[in-house]
């Protein structure tokens, strides 16, 4: 059996915030879901009700967002509709995307699937 514990907390004193830096920033699923309607109102109302100021996710550059792909000759071609409209989106709604390691995603021929269907990370 565990042996009881006293807690002694001093209440006299004068209290501080303890500012809840955690509520701060939220999570969500993958990039390309941003750009459904109806989830960009699922982030208004919970924006609104929650208060974060940041969200995260994941697959920015990822394949289904095409940002990157390759003429026949190899000569790369960006392209930033889609990260764009995403960001406006979340910028209309006064969230700023949080990104601490955003990576390019895989070269088109060179895609690895997992078994959800989804490109596989790199080697």
């Amino acid at each position: 059996m565990t042996p009881a514990i006293t807690l002694r907390a001093e209440t006299s004193g004068r209290g501080e915030p303890f500012p809840h830096f955690w509520s701060r920033v939220v999570g969500a699923g993958r990039a390309n879901e941003g750009l459904r309607a109806d989830w960009q109102t699922q982030l208004a109302e919970a924006h609104e009700a929650c208060g974060f100021e940041y969200i995260r996710f994941h697959g920015l550059f990822h394949d289904d967002m095409f940002v990157y792909s390759e003429r026949e000759d190899g000569t790369p071609v960006l392209n930033f509709p889609y990260v764009d409209a995403l960001f406006d989106a979340l910028l209309d709604r006064g969230v700023r995307r949080y990104s601490p390691d955003a990576r390019r995603r895989s070269r088109p021929g060179n895609r690895r699937r997992c078994s959800a269907g989804w490109p596989a990370p790199p080697r």
